[in-house]
This record gives structure tokens, C-alpha cells and sequence, in this order.
């Protein structure tokens, strides 16, 4: 028997999978300390509007730390704030010392509690990184380093709740369209409360255990 940790509400089974799967529903982490955010972090936020959050993952924050900078040029454009997410210390020091203070950044802060109070993500298409977004009804815009995160990156602009952006010189459009286009949140929030209905560890633990 094949578990899928995914949602039948964002994933359509292909015609050649096995007959033996089940679309368990995502699987999401809340984070350390049962999802609390540091208190650092409650301050900032309450000291502004809602910013946008970007996180790259692990291996695309090492690769690209670029991308942050060109994410923070965007949201200066606009005059908005964001809170970034380095995931190593020296990418966040490099940082720092590149962009504005009217950002935040650390290296990391746990989503479930965070995304809610944000106005959106830039992120890279990793599954559980995605997986929160989604649930949050917080849209996205994905920047994809590896190709499971392409096809979320896909599968997002299909579905009207993110936007691909496919090149690095695609970012400033993409994060613009993220803060003015009020359709995305609308998709965004009706894919949440569909989630909302599924509870993905506790499904695969009864499967698991049948």
C-alpha cells in the first residue's frame, strides 16, 4: 500500500498509478516549542504591517543567497516589509548588512505560526515548506531550485494560489503581482478551508497501523 503525505484537494492521480495509493493529506509541522514564535519575532511583526516572508530552504539560501537581495529591492519598491529566512548564519550576517531595517532576519523562524500573519511568501517549492503555505491560504511566489519543487511551482500557477517565477529576472514582477493582485489570496484562502478538512498525520497513522 502506497501513501501519498498530499491532498486530493491540490494533487490529481495520474491515469498509470497503482491501484494501491491513498492521498493521505499533508502532513505539516508545526515547529519547536508546540509552534510559539520567539519573542524577537512577535515584536517585529507587531511593529508594522503584515510583511512577506521568504525562505529558500537549506540548500537554496546556500546556493543563491542573491535571491533575498533581489526579493528585499522588490518589496522596497513597494514599501513593504519582509521577514527573511537564511537557514544558516552566514547567509543571514550577508544579509544584513545588504538590505534595509526595516526587515527582519533570521535564520529561522517556524511557519505554522508565522504565515498567518503575513501578507504572503516567496519560497522555493520544497514540499513541506508548500504544504504550510497552503494551509495558511497565504499565496505564494516560488522560486524552484530542484524539480520536485518545479512542478509545485507548476502546480501553484495552475492553480491560481502562487506564481512561477521562472527566471531570477522574474522576481520583482512576481513579488509585485504577490502584493497587488487580490485574486491569488482569494485562491489562496478557499484552498486553506479545504484543507482544513483533512487531517494528514492522523489519517496516514490509520492507515499505517491498519
Amino acid at each position: 500500500h502506497n501513501l501519498a503525505l498530499v491532498s486530493a484537494h491540490y494533487v490529481t492521480p495520474a491515469a498509470d498509478w497503482p491501484s494501491n495509493y491513498g492521498l493521505v493529506g499533508f502532513t505539516s509541522w508545526n515547529g519547536p516549542d508546540a509552534g510559539r514564535l520567539p519573542e524577537d519575532v512577535e515584536r517585529f511583526l507587531d511593529d508594522g504591517p503584515p510583511p512577506v516572508a521568504v525562505t529558500l530552504g537549506t540548500s537554496g539560501a546556500t546556493a543563491r543567497p542573491d535571491v533575498f537581495e533581489r526579493v528585499a529591492d522588490a518589496l522596497d519598491e513597494t514599501g513593504s516589509r519582509g521577514v527573511f529566512l537564511t537557514s544558516n548564519a552566514a547567509v543571514t550576517d550577508r544579509l544584513r548588512a545588504a538590505i534595509r531595517p526595516l526587515h527582519g532576519v533570521w535564520p529561522f523562524v517556524p511557519l505554522a505560526p508565522l504565515l498567518p500573519r503575513t501578507c504572503g511568501l516567496v519560497q522555493s517549492g520544497a514540499h513541506g515548506t508548500n504544504a504550510i503555505a497552503l494551509e495558511a491560504g497565504v499565496p505564494s511566489v516560488v522560486v524552484p531550485c530542484l524539480f520536485d519543487q518545479l512542478w509545485h511551482a507548476r502546480r501553484q500557477d495552475e492553480l491560481g494560489t502562487g506564481i512561477w517565477a521562472r527566471r531570477r529576472r522574474h522576481i520583482p514582477n512576481a513579488v509585485q503581482r504577490l502584493l497587488q493582485d487580490n485574486t491569488l489570496g482569494e485562491q489562496a484562502r478557499a484552498m486553506s478551508a479545504q484543507l482544513a478538512t483533512e487531517h494528514g498525520a492522523h489519517t496516514a497513522c490509520n492507515e499505517i497501523e491498519a
